[in-house]
């Protein structure tokens, strides 16, 4: 080795010794928080809130975040990034890498339509160093409905198809949405509304081999039959129609094969249409004299 060569080694080696110390004594750590999305959601149905976070530091970040949300449903266990629990105000924790960033999804059920406050702070602390972060914004939630019911024929006719078109779009925009769920309930039915059948509240009794049911029957009731005050007997209330349903974007379409029998009857159907399974439906209902 040249002279002066292990006092050079020596020197650097204490350097990065002390350079070690000072690193230990003061942790690195920094935090910035973005609230990701959504911008807009339909009211009623889930979405994910996005909160974005990122470790601007050299060391891992235990972090708490406190996110503030309008009154509804919160599914806060299904968190995903985050071990979380609390309603409407979630608390939730998280060790962000050195570097790194992770993106929390929180499942919300929006409650109504219009501009709701979302609000979201984040800290951090190790050692003597603390780092607190905080964002806020708002979110366009919007109902869907169906426009446009048309029926043909009109009227209906028995032993003809019936088909029942609408258009599905953002109630405050007018803004067609592609349907992804319909259905198509109907039944043909004595009345043409909910009079057709009043569900009876029933007591039961059993003694041994004997068993009682009893129902109280409404004043107005003229025909009697078991749990059901209807318009006919044996089941000839109502009797439930087989639909074939179309969706192409926005325009949904339901049919349905009306009985020969269904003359003076009324055919009383509705249209349900959503823009995701499981998601909110339009709903709009309709009732046709058959002639």
């Amino acid at each position: 080795m040249r002279p002066g060569g292990i006092g050079i080694a020596l020197a650097l080696a204490v350097a990065g010794v002390l350079a070690l110390a000072g690193a230990g004594s003061s942790a690195s750590i920094g935090l910035e928080l973005t609230i990701a999305g959504p911008k807009e959601a339909e009211a009623g149905s889930w979405t994910d809130l996005r909160v974005a976070l990122t470790n601007t530091g050299r060391d891992p970040a235990p972090t708490h975040v406190t996110v503030t949300l309008p009154d509804g449903a919160i599914r806060a266990a299904d968190a995903e990034g985050a071990t979380c629990s609390g309603a409407p105000a979630v608390e939730c924790d998280l060790t962000i890498p050195a570097g790194g960033s992770i993106v929390l999804k929180l499942p919300v059920r929006w409650p109504s339509a219009g501009s709701q406050s979302v609000a979201a702070k984040a800290r951090v602390q190790v050692g003597g160093s603390t780092s607190e972060v905080a964002s806020s914004t708002s979110v366009t939630v919007y109902r869907v409905v169906l426009q446009g019911l048309k029926t043909t024929p009109s009227p209906a006719r028995a032993g003809v198809r019936l088909v029942a078109t609408g258009k599905l779009v953002r109630a405050d925009t007018g803004e067609a949405l592609a349907a992804a769920t319909l259905r198509c309930p109907a039944v043909i039915a004595a009345a043409r509304a909910g009079a057709a059948l009043s569900v009876l509240k029933a007591t039961r009794t059993m003694r041994g081999a004997a068993v009682t049911c009893a129902w109280q029957l409404p004043a107005t009731s003229t025909l009697r039959c078991p749990a059901v005050i209807a318009a006919a007997r044996a089941g000839a209330a109502l009797s439930v129609l087989k639909a074939t349903r179309t969706m192409r974007g926005a325009a949904v379409t339901c049919a349905w094969q009306l009985p020969a029998t269904s003359r003076g009857r009324y055919v009383r159907a509705s249209l349900l249409a959503g823009t995701h399974p499981g998601g909110a439906m339009a709903k709009t209902p309709f009732a046709r004299l058959v002639r």
